[in-house]
């Protein structure tokens, strides 16, 4: 579980596998890069057009050197999760990673957090990221949601 926080994604929540020998080094408290990890990407794509351009001007000074590159990334990332509800970036945040990530909607606080999943690449293959885990994380989301819409006063969706 991740919210932003400037150019990075904090993670609030962190959970590890304890059937895996293999674990990534992110803890709660870790900021993982906005435009390179699932949690960012899924972010970006869940935005309006206006709150991603003021996002994308704001990536595209803090990331000069690799703008060209980033934008491509970013407009994938935007299109797919238009399309799918996720984010898949391959190998992005770390060589041989792959993540998915959804957003998830708190009333009256449109993309408050995300929630994503990353291993390694031969454990969390494209195929079963997008046929098996997207369609479990987008469940989660629907269920936190509701949960959300349950427990606090409806503020109106500022969207």
């Amino acid at each position: 579980l991740a919210s932003r926080d400037g150019m990075a994604m904090v993670c609030n929540e962190v959970c590890h596998s304890s059937k895996s020998i293999f674990s990534l080094r992110v803890n709660v408290g870790s900021r993982l890069i906005l435009p390179y990890s699932a949690t960012g990407l899924a972010l970006l794509g869940a935005m309006t057009p206006d709150e991603r351009d003021e996002a994308l001007r704001e990536i595209s000074s803090s990331f000069k050197k690799n703008w060209r590159e980033l934008h491509k990334l970013i407009d994938a990332a935007v299109d797919e999760y238009r399309h799918r509800g996720f984010c898949t970036p391959s190998e992005t945040l770390e060589s041989g990673i792959n993540g998915i990530a959804v957003v998830v909607d708190a009333p009256g606080a449109p993309h408050s957090f995300t929630i994503g999943l990353a291993g390694p690449n031969f454990r969390f293959t494209a195929e079963r990221l997008e046929s098996d885990l997207g369609r479990k994380l987008l469940a989660i989301r629907r269920e936190l949601e509701t949960r959300l819409a349950e427990l606090m006063p409806n503020t109106g969706d500022s969207r």
